[in-house]
């Protein structure tokens, strides 16, 4: 992983890195990632159709 501060590459022990591991390969973890992503793009969808209803408007 990048540093940004000293765009140096930081070292991850190998217990971080286990623990990282399980909590991406935890199916909890995965279904709330599923959902968060459902309803950003639900989100994004309803955003398009509201610009899409909105008529355009000249402002002189």
């Amino acid at each position: 992983m990048l540093d940004k501060i000293s765009n140096n590459f930081t070292t991850w022990s190998p217990t971080k890195i286990g623990i990282i591991n399980k909590i991406i390969n935890n199916p909890l973890f995965t279904s709330f990632l599923r959902f968060e992503i459902e309803d950003a793009q639900n989100e994004i969808i309803n955003l398009k159709e509201q610009i899409k209803n909105t008529p355009a408007t000249l402002k002189i």
